[in-house]
Protein backbone atom coordinates (compact mmCIF):
# COMPACT_ATOMS: atom_id res chain seq x y z
CA UNK A 1 0.00 0.00 0.00
CA UNK A 2 1.30 3.79 -0.98
CA UNK A 3 2.51 5.75 2.00
CA UNK A 4 0.00 8.30 2.59
CA UNK A 5 1.92 11.27 3.16
CA UNK A 6 3.27 10.32 -0.93
CA UNK A 7 0.22 10.26 -1.95
CA UNK A 8 -1.11 13.52 -0.27
CA UNK A 9 2.19 15.42 -1.54
CA UNK A 10 1.46 13.92 -5.36
CA UNK A 11 -2.00 15.40 -4.83
CA UNK A 12 -0.84 18.71 -3.63
CA UNK A 13 1.67 19.01 -6.48
CA UNK A 14 -0.83 17.85 -8.96
CA UNK A 15 -3.27 20.67 -7.72
CA UNK A 16 -0.60 23.17 -7.40
CA UNK A 17 0.08 22.45 -11.27
CA UNK A 18 -2.96 23.18 -12.47
CA UNK A 19 -3.96 25.82 -10.35
CA UNK A 20 -0.83 27.57 -10.96
CA UNK A 21 -2.20 26.62 -15.17
CA UNK A 22 -4.93 28.43 -14.15
CA UNK A 23 -3.27 31.58 -13.14
CA UNK A 24 -0.90 31.82 -15.56
CA UNK A 25 -4.10 31.56 -18.41
CA UNK A 26 -5.61 34.24 -16.54
CA UNK A 27 -2.46 36.94 -16.46
CA UNK A 28 -2.31 35.69 -19.95
CA UNK A 29 -5.84 36.64 -20.68
CA UNK A 30 -5.89 39.47 -18.45
CA UNK A 31 -2.75 41.06 -20.41
CA UNK A 32 -4.25 39.99 -24.46
CA UNK A 33 -7.25 42.73 -22.85
CA UNK A 34 -9.13 44.26 -25.48
CA UNK A 35 -5.41 44.55 -28.14
CA UNK A 36 -5.13 41.02 -28.88
CA UNK A 37 -7.71 37.49 -28.72
CA UNK A 38 -7.53 35.95 -25.49
CA UNK A 39 -5.41 32.80 -25.33
CA UNK A 40 -7.02 29.15 -25.51
CA UNK A 41 -7.40 27.72 -22.48
CA UNK A 42 -5.37 24.27 -21.94
CA UNK A 43 -7.11 21.10 -20.76
CA UNK A 44 -4.97 21.91 -17.53
CA UNK A 45 -5.78 25.26 -16.74
CA UNK A 46 -9.18 24.30 -17.39
CA UNK A 47 -8.70 21.80 -14.66
CA UNK A 48 -7.02 24.56 -12.03
CA UNK A 49 -10.45 26.64 -12.91
CA UNK A 50 -12.34 23.67 -11.41
CA UNK A 51 -10.21 23.29 -8.19
CA UNK A 52 -9.40 26.97 -7.81
CA UNK A 53 -12.67 27.05 -5.66
CA UNK A 54 -12.35 23.55 -3.41
CA UNK A 55 -8.48 24.71 -3.13
CA UNK A 56 -9.56 27.94 -1.96
CA UNK A 57 -12.21 26.97 0.46
CA UNK A 58 -9.59 24.19 2.09
CA UNK A 59 -7.57 26.79 2.87
CA UNK A 60 -9.99 28.95 4.25
CA UNK A 61 -11.26 26.31 6.17
CA UNK A 62 -8.34 24.12 7.57
CA UNK A 63 -5.40 26.06 6.40
CA UNK A 64 -3.64 28.17 8.85
CA UNK A 65 -2.43 32.00 9.13
CA UNK A 66 0.47 31.28 7.44
CA UNK A 67 -0.89 29.31 4.42
CA UNK A 68 -3.84 31.94 3.81
CA UNK A 69 -0.65 34.36 3.32
CA UNK A 70 1.05 32.15 0.93
CA UNK A 71 -2.29 31.34 -1.08
CA UNK A 72 -2.81 34.46 -1.58
CA UNK A 73 1.04 35.78 -2.28
CA UNK A 74 1.07 32.97 -5.05
CA UNK A 75 -2.55 34.21 -6.14
CA UNK A 76 -1.11 37.34 -6.90
CA UNK A 77 2.58 36.29 -7.80
CA UNK A 78 2.64 32.36 -9.15
CA UNK A 79 6.10 33.08 -10.75
CA UNK A 80 7.43 33.01 -7.32
CA UNK A 81 6.54 29.84 -6.74
CA UNK A 82 7.75 28.19 -9.41
CA UNK A 83 10.20 25.25 -8.90
CA UNK A 84 9.27 24.39 -5.42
Amino acid sequence: MPDPIIIGTAAITGLVGVYKAYTDYKAAVAKAGEKEAAPTKSAEAAKGEQATPLVKAAVQQHGSASDQRVLANFEDDPELYEGR
